[in-house]
């Protein structure tokens, strides 16, 4: 289904992993150049910059391109310009396949590029060519983000199709009637928790070790998605914008309580569960949503103004932020404030292979790292998005 070299992608994940060991000061610079031979990857994949510069540059040419389609058929073009979008999308996603397959891209702006310009040509072809509602466009765009982020492990599209999935059920379901409406932020709630549970079930197995860093996404999507369902401020603005409730200033929605328990012990239950569990994306989540909770309570609730409360949210946070660097000096339960990598060491490090090099020094045996060829997770360079 990848359509990228999956050795490839397995041995350039060892490559990640080897360069996060040296920067620990776990392997020397000797084994870290050895694995560049003992972990082959054939991608084209530019730095950042050169990336940036070639997906400009794709764009520009699709759209000269486009254009040049549409002088051809500049006669019809009112009746034809829908089919005409479509199939330049088809063509896009040729393009992709082919530099790809043939060229050997992996993030290099070419292939995103591209991905985009086909999702985008195809959903405004259709659109084009009918008119689709909207539940109808949110059910086009979950069915090509989720082949997209299957196909190409694309981290993006991971959660535009996890946000697609809750939108589809959002317009199915809450037309349905005054009881729909009512029950359309729970039952968004237990699909959002349901799609956590198994993506956190599902993204640790080896043979989905490509998507790892795509599940990641899409845990940090349902996470946030799960707290917004369940959000008063979101609850009631969307329900009185959208379902028509005229609700005054200071009128509460149904279950209105309920919803602001919610949305003050949620990012308390984040929180706790990240460091019961030691789940950084747990726990980051939750720091956000405290934020949440301080603007939710401060819409609907004046207490002090604004610039005050901005400043003391502002010392307090310093205040705790040092206390915690200063406290987590030295590790506390499995959490430390110490620089353990430059890139993202702290997810995946071996606690051994600390252990030895403190103990024995940076002088490793040279023979045989033994990282374990393909076992490693993800399957993005350094830059990807």
């Amino acid at each position: 289904m990848i359509a990228y070299n999956r050795t490839w992608l397995d041995n350039l994940a060892a490559r990640d992993a080897i360069k996060d060991a040296f920067y620990a000061n776990a392997v020397s610079a000797a084994e870290k150049e050895a694995a560049e031979t003992i972990f082959p990857v054939g991608f084209y994949s530019p730095n950042i910059f050169i990336r940036i510069g070639l997906f400009i540059l794709t764009v520009v040419i699709a759209c000269f391109s486009l254009g040049l389609f549409s002088l051809i058929f500049l006669d019809s073009i009112e009746r034809s310009i829908g089919g005409l979008t479509i199939f330049f999308g088809l063509l896009s996603y040729g393009a992709l396949e082919f530099f790809i397959h043939t060229k050997y891209h992996y993030r290099s702006g070419v292939d995103d590029a591209l991905l985009w310009i086909t999702g985008i040509c195809i959903i405004a072809g259709i659109n084009l060519l009918s008119d689709i509602s909207s539940s109808g466009n949110a059910l086009i765009i979950f069915v090509l983000a989720t082949y997209f982020f299957l196909r190409f492990t694309d981290i993006l599209m991971s959660a535009i199709a996890g946000l697609a999935l809750l939108a589809v059920v959002f317009f199915y379901y809450s037309p349905l009637g005054s009881t729909a409406k009512a029950t359309t932020p729970f039952l968004l709630m237990g699909i959002a928790a349901f799609m956590y549970f198994f993506i956190k079930k599902t993204v640790h197995q080896n043979s989905n070790r490509h998507y790892r860093h795509c599940g990641t996404v899409l845990e940090i999507t349902m996470l946030i998605c799960f707290y917004a369902a369940a959000n008063y401020y979101v609850v009631r603005e969307m329900s009185n914008s959208m379902f028509n409730l005229g609700l005054k200033e200071n009128e509460s929605i149904p279950f209105g309580w309920l919803f602001w328990i919610f949305t003050i012990l949620i990012p308390l239950v984040y929180i706790l569960g990240g460091v019961q569990k030691k789940d950084a994306v747990l726990l980051r989540v939750g720091l956000i949503a405290v934020a949440a909770i301080v603007f939710t309570v401060r819409y609907y609730h004046t207490v002090l103004p604004v610039e005050i409360v901005m400043l003391l949210g502002g010392f307090i946070l310093i205040t705790v932020s040092y206390a915690l660097t200063k406290w987590l000096v030295q590790p506390k339960n499995g959490f430390t404030s110490a620089e353990i990598s430059k890139r993202y060491i702290i997810d995946k490090m071996n606690i051994e292979a600390l252990v030895i090099a403190e103990t024995f020094g940076s002088n490793l045996p040279a023979n045989d790292p033994k990282f374990g060829g393909g076992s490693f997770g993800g399957g993005g360079a350094s830059g990807e998005y």
